[in-house]
């Protein structure tokens, strides 16, 4: 079941109204979901059952830069590349990220097009992420300073759109859920125990 949040911010944006479509579609999208779910190697389960009021990952170190993740549903490999000691088995953590803003884009912009009726034929989004300084970025605040977290999108779909639709739907592309979490700013609570 999504979390709470999640779905509101799947209806904020206008665009589903039940969120068992989104957890289909995402379904779909996954391209590294395994059958069956396994216990880490130290034998415990750490997945924590939230409810119905959060989104849960457990993320377990196997091997070497090797990362098993798990939501209770799936289970999915995190790894590093070669050059930096990983063995390249998975996608980076950053690339794991890029990946969710991705999804959530394609399933946003589809999910309007769905609801509006729009005929869109294909979509594809790239996203890529780099690290600047802000005396070397162009559109940054004035205030800005020191290095800076920068992600660059770019987005492209096919259909049969006019121009007043295709405005529309760059707009839309800017309001997924996952990308409005990080533009908002997140506030971590951990625990670490021995």
């Amino acid at each position: 079941m999504w979390s709470t949040a999640f779905q509101a911010g799947w209806r904020a944006t206008g665009l589903v109204s039940e969120c068992e479509d989104a957890v289909t579609i995402v379904t779909q999208l996954s391209h590294t979901v395994v059958s069956g779910i396994k216990k880490p190697a130290h034998g415990r389960d750490c997945s924590l059952d939230y409810g119905d009021d959060m989104t849960s990952i457990t993320a377990d170190l196997t091997d070497g830069a090797v990362v098993e993740l798990r939501n209770g549903r799936h289970v999915w490999t995190a790894d590093e590349p070669i050059d930096l000691d990983g063995t390249d088995t998975g996608p980076n953590p950053y690339e794991m990220l890029l990946g969710a803003l991705g999804a959530c884009t394609c399933i946003t912009i589809s999910y309007y097009c769905k609801r509006k009726g729009w005929t869109l034929h294909s979509i594809s989004a790239t996203y890529t992420y780099d690290r600047l300084h802000a005396d070397d970025c162009a559109h940054c605040d004035d205030d800005a300073t020191g290095f800076m977290h920068s992600v660059t999108a770019e987005i492209f779909m096919d259909g049969d759109l006019d121009d007043e639709q295709r405005a529309r739907l760059a707009d839309i592309a800017k309001k997924c859920p996952v990308r409005r979490t990080l533009e908002a700013g997140i506030v971590f609570d951990e625990t670490v125990t021995f």
